[in-house]
């Protein structure tokens, strides 16, 4: 009969909860936590009923000389109803094993088991809120690692773009420097030709041919010499300029692999965690570049950039980001408690929130200033009361102040982006 009293109306919640979404599947599914409590403790109380209706019957039973093991189980039953076979206490004492052994053997365990499918029941809706928030923290996630991605990529074409610009300088210069070569060569060449032509005539004049002989060869070894010495001082010059290119293609390098080390470090898996947690907590999405946007914004942006947010199913897809976005920033406030609840809290495995103290100072400044790139200043007061209620609270109110709170938290969220793009 305990059944009656609340799975009809558990029934009926689960089944609005598959048509639900948002902070309603929310809501939904923490009704039918609390009505599934109420079912455990009247599950409970039938168990302990049990548990004394057998105390009772053990000591009746146990005046007839029937005895008990640790788990109830009569361990004598055949010998004492022998015994009683001729005795006009036959019946009575055959009642009383009958009903003894029905709830001992049936109805009490099947009341545990089912005071434990009511447990698994609770836990199995913690994790269905859970799992939505999961959803959530995934796509956020995608988004960091979208923005990283597309970072990097900028990175390695900038990289690409000046280092090509090097090698072009680079080649053009050794190109110029053949070319000056190649004219040196001619030049030279045609050098040899003026002095051939000049010694030809000299010699066909200058009477005194050994003289003029060494004056010859004095000029000739100057001028290779002179020549030794010029091709060396440009050989090292082309040999320092190709390194000094050599030098700044290597810096260029290590500044870009620098700036990928750094983003990678500032955006770890575990520091995009703490990111997405504040981004839940707040509704604000600061991106790698520190702007701080409406996350909400931010992930329908992202669904049109690279999902399915502009295809056929699109608003449908948008509507349930929305509203899967409301669970998971409700489920973010509540984290600890629904850990508690699934014996998570300590030594447990956590999905990503860190266990920390929402209320504390940390998380709640009196007054926080945002500055965009006009070096406006915003001012935002926390902690103010946003509605003061007089008179009766019904559950009706409560339900229209949790309405009347998100809508005024989404309003104040907006007017903050807005006053940060004056």
């Amino acid at each position: 009969m305990y059944k009656d009293l609340y799975s009809d109306e558990i029934d009926i919640i689960e089944e609005k909860i598959n048509n639900a979404s948002g902070s309603e599947k929310t809501d939904l599914i923490e009704e039918k936590i609390r009505l599934i409590e109420k079912q455990k403790k009247v599950q409970q109380d039938l168990i302990n009923t049990y548990k004394s209706a057998i105390k009772v019957y053990q000591t009746d039973l146990s005046k007839f000389g029937f005895q008990f093991d640790d788990k109830g189980t009569i361990k004598n039953l055949d010998d004492i109803l022998n015994k009683y076979q001729d005795s006009e206490d036959l019946e009575k004492i055959t009642k009383l094993v009958d009903e003894y052994l029905t709830i001992q053997r049936d109805k009490l365990p099947d009341a545990v088991k089912d005071w434990e499918k009511l447990s698994t029941s609770i836990k199995n809706a913690y994790k269905e809120q859970l799992n939505i928030a999961k959803d959530i923290e995934n796509q956020i996630t995608d988004i960091y690692k979208k923005q990283l991605e597309e970072r990097k990529k900028l990175i390695d074409e900038e990289l690409k773009k000046r280092t090509d610009a090097l090698n072009k300088e680079k080649e053009a210069y050794n190109d110029a420097r053949k070319e000056a070569d190649y004219q040196n060569q001619e030049d030279e060449q045609l050098q040899k030709i003026k002095d051939i032509e000049k010694n030809l005539e000299l010699a066909k004049r200058d009477t005194t041919l050994s003289g003029q002989k060494k004056v010859q060869e004095l000029i000739k070894q100057l001028k290779e010499e002179q020549k030794n010495l010029e091709k060396m001082v440009q050989d090292r010059i082309d040999e320092q300029v190709n390194d000094m290119f050599d030098k700044e293609n290597d810096r260029l390098e290590n500044e870009a692999e620098g700036a990928v080390k750094d983003l990678e470090e500032k955006f770890s898996d575990s520091k995009i965690k703490e990111l997405i947690k504040e981004a839940l907590k707040s509704g604000l999405f600061e991106d790698i570049d520190g702007q701080v946007k409406n996350l909400q914004d931010v992930m329908l942006k992202f669904l049109d950039d690279y999902g399915d947010g502009l295809g056929i199913t699109g608003e449908l897809i948008k509507d349930e980001l929305v509203k899967n976005l409301e669970v998971a920033t409700d489920v973010a406030k509540q984290y600890a408690e629904i850990m508690e609840n699934l014996n998570l809290g300590k030594g447990g495995r956590s999905i990503n929130y860190p266990n920390v103290d929402y209320s504390s100072e940390r998380y709640n400044p009196q007054q926080r200033s945002i500055n965009n790139q006009n070096t406006q200043e915003i001012n935002i007061e926390f902690n103010q009361p946003l509605v003061v209620i007089q008179g009766d609270v019904s559950r009706n109110t409560i339900a229209d102040l949790q309405k009347l709170s998100k809508d005024i938290k989404n309003s104040v969220v907006d007017e903050i982006i807005r006053k940060m793009k004056r």
